[in-house]
């Protein structure tokens, strides 16, 4: 069961930038060998209603990552996903009258270049994750022009921060729906951390009640937990996920957009099960049906 409670929050959607994914990378059959679908890099904003509290779920794509990303990096975030900057998450909080500095926390879903933007904005804001996510090294060997990795990892010590990563294995946990684990962030059930492994270590997940109970409901947001919302639609239950993919560029050996392919389908699963519940929508970070139908619509994507 998805724990009731009267504590609400309210969930806005910003889109810092746009990437282009090749289907097959991510979908098993796709629907051709060169099919590619753009997609958004979804950042949410969530506020708390009882306190004001603010919190960002995912930061997005940093807006300098044409200079700030070395170039073994800039290649292959290049090819194949040749991402395109709507505008820096900072500048577009205030654009809509949130001061960055007044962030309380941020919530990555993992440690992935698409999702990590800039902390730089946010020097108040707690940094929440799952573990794995904070680890120096996460994203690879890349260094910068002054030898200094650019991982997550690296943003943060950099800046002399300390995060707080979400430890499933010691912190208090509740079984929230389909899911074994999650942490009560603020105590009174309105935003749960959510363990959802597979596509990394520590890839985490957010429910968050949005309308109060007796009829409450529930938005999911499922970071990279699917790359594609077919995954998790029950009229499309021939589709798996792709267990492998090659590009010119990558050495041998296999290769996946999932870290623990097993795992990431179990994950999968649940949330394709919380999905069917007809009082909780799911929103990946690149569900491209939504913004399909989000884009341009001042009364729901932020900054309006």
């Amino acid at each position: 069961p998805i724990p009731e409670g009267s504590a609400t929050c309210t969930v806005q959607p910003i889109v810092n930038a746009t990437l282009t994914i090749p289907e097959p990378f991510v979908l098993t059959p796709a629907s051709s060998p060169t099919a590619r679908y753009n997609v958004p890099t979804f950042v949410f904003l969530i506020t708390h209603a009882g306190t004001g509290k603010k919190y960002l779920f995912d930061l997005g794509v940093r807006y300098d990552w044409e200079t700030a990303f070395p170039e073994g990096m800039q290649a292959i975030t290049r090819d194949p996903w040749d991402p395109q900057i709507v505008g820096d998450v900072g500048e577009m909080l205030k654009e809509g009258g949130v001061d960055p500095e007044s962030v309380d926390g941020l919530i990555f879903s993992h440690h992935h270049w698409d999702h990590t933007g800039l902390i730089s904005p946010f020097p108040n804001a707690d940094l929440l994750g799952g573990v794995a996510t904070f680890q120096e090294g996460a994203t690879g060997d890349f260094k910068d022009s002054n030898g200094r990795a650019v991982d997550l990892a690296a943003q943060i010590a950099q800046a002399g921060r300390v995060p707080k990563p979400v430890d499933f294995d010691k912190e208090k946990t509740e079984k929230v729906g389909p899911f074994e684990k999650a942490v009560d962030l603020l105590g009174d059930g309105s935003l749960w951390i959510v363990q959802t492994a597979g596509h990394t270590p520590g890839h985490v997940s957010a429910l968050v009640r949005v309308q109060p109970s007796p009829n409450a409901s529930y938005v999911l947001l499922g970071g990279d937990t699917t790359h594609h919302p077919s995954l998790i639609c029950p009229c499309h239950h021939h589709l798996r996920i792709n267990t492998s993919f090659r590009r010119p560029q990558d050495p041998p050996g296999p290769r996946t957009m999932y870290n623990d392919i097993p795992l990431a389908w179990d994950t999968m699963q649940r949330t394709a099960r919380i999905e069917k519940e007809g009082n909780v929508m799911v929103v990946v970070a690149h569900d491209y049906l939504l913004y399909r139908v989000w884009k341009g619509d001042g009364t729901v994507m932020f900054p309006g």
